[in-house]
C-alpha cells in the first residue's frame, strides 16, 4: 500500500526548515560568508597587520663633511663650509687671549686665527700637550677662522638618519649633531658667531683680519 503524499508533507518539519534558512541568511547578512571581493579585502588587511613595518626612507638629504680628530676626539664639518686642511705650521702666537686661540696662520694671502675648538663644545680643556699638526680652515663673510686638529681623516657623507639630535644647551648651540662613532658636527656659522671668540670687548678675533700678505 503507497503512501499519502499529504501525508508525508504533514509529516515534515517545515517550520524548522524555514528557521534553519532565516538563520542561513543573517549569517550572509552580517558576513558569516563573505563575498569573493569582502573575502580578499579581509584577507589584506589580515596580511598587512601581520607584515613587518616599511622602513622609512630618508627625507632630509644627506651631509658631506671632512671628519677630523683632536686626541681621541672625534669632528666633523660640512664640506659646504667650503674647508681647506693646511700645516699647522709658523703660527704667530697671541698674546692677551683665551687658551683655545692657538695663534695666527697665513695661507693663501688670509690670516686665520685658530681654535681648539673642544672648550667651545664642552668636549675637552685646550692643552699644550695635545699635538696639533693640521688647521681645517673656514671662510665666510664674517670672517676667517683655523680648527686646529691632530689628524685630518678625509671626507665622508653621512645618511640623515645617521645623524642624532643633540640637546639644547649653550654649548651645543654650534653642534649640527652627532654623527656615526660619536663625531660631533660643528656649524661653523654658529661657532664664528660665539660670544666667546670675543677679546677684550673689541670684535670677533674670528672676523677681526681679513686679507693679509703671506
Amino acid at each position: 500500500m503507497g503512501h499519502d503524499g499529504s501525508d508525508a508533507s504533514q509529516r515534515y518539519d517545515w517550520k524548522g526548515a524555514l528557521a534553519r534558512i532565516d538563520r542561513a541568511l543573517a549569517r550572509v547578512e552580517s558576513g558569516g560568508t563573505p563575498s569573493p571581493d569582502d573575502a580578499r579585502r579581509k584577507l589584506k588587511q589580515r596580511a598587512e597587520a601581520i607584515a613587518p613595518p616599511r622602513a622609512e626612507p630618508d627625507v632630509a638629504p644627506p651631509v658631506d663633511v671632512i671628519e677630523f680628530a683632536i686626541a681621541a676626539e672625534r669632528f666633523a664639518i660640512p664640506l659646504t663650509d667650503g674647508a681647506a686642511a693646511a700645516p699647522l705650521t709658523g703660527m704667530t702666537a697671541l698674546p692677551g687671549v683665551p687658551s683655545f686661540y692657538l695663534g695666527l696662520l697665513s695661507h693663501h694671502g688670509t690670516i686665520y686665527p685658530v681654535i681648539d675648538v673642544r672648550p667651545l663644545l664642552s668636549s675637552g680643556t685646550a692643552d699644550e700637550e695635545t699635538d696639533m699638526r693640521y688647521a681645517l680652515l673656514v671662510r665666510n663673510e664674517t670672517g676667517a677662522l683655523g680648527l686646529a686638529a691632530s689628524d685630518v681623516e678625509g671626507i665622508t657623507r653621512y645618511r640623515a638618519k645617521e645623524i642624532a639630535e643633540v640637546e639644547e644647551s649653550a654649548n651645543a648651540r654650534a653642534l649640527l649633531g652627532i654623527g656615526p662613532r660619536r663625531t660631533a658636527i660643528i656649524d661653523v656659522r654658529r661657532l664664528m658667531a660665539d660670544f666667546r671668540l670675543v677679546v677684550d670687548d673689541q670684535p670677533r678675533v674670528a672676523g677681526a683680519w681679513g686679507e693679509g700678505n703671506e
